[in-house]
């Protein structure tokens, strides 16, 4: 199902680009690769979560909500999603990333500017969300003292 979710997202963003690349066509391919890159690194992570409830041994989902068991599939899915963040900050900053998103308009621009308010609620909401995830993520990862 993520990967259905990820391919609609791919969809979206390839007919919301064709006004773009209409106006300037010497950005056609740009947005082929910006498209087909989402396409695979953002469906990576639910391939690997795939393959090991398929795999694995895992029970259900709920099983990646505790990487301490050690299951190797689990541990794989975390460290292709840490490896994406990283791998996206190292493009984003330092592989000209920004600037290829700024020279490809569009794609990751959110609401039109019609709607500003919706915008700015989310961009608002994104330190709350961060909180929240991480204090998630701190309560997976938390040991009791019986696993030590």
């Amino acid at each position: 199902m993520f990967v259905a979710v990820t391919c609609i997202n791919v969809l979206y963003l390839k007919v919301h680009s064709r006004q773009h690349i209409r106006q300037r066509p010497e950005l056609a391919a740009g947005y082929r690769r910006l498209i087909r890159g989402y396409l695979f690194w953002g469906n990576l992570p639910w391939i690997v979560m795939g393959v090991g409830l398929e795999l694995g041994g895992l029970s259900s989902i709920f099983s990646f909500f505790r990487p301490r068991d050690g299951n190797p599939f689990v541990l794989a899915f975390f460290l292709v999603v840490i490896e994406l963040w990283i791998l996206g900050f190292w493009w984003l900053f330092f592989a000209r990333g920004a600037e290829f998103l700024v020279e490809h308009p569009g794609v990751f621009r959110g609401l039109r500017a019609a709607q500003p308010s919706f915008a700015y609620t989310i961009v608002s909401a994104s330190p709350a969300e961060l909180l929240a995830f991480s204090s998630c993520g701190s309560q997976i990862f938390q040991c009791s003292p019986n696993d030590a």
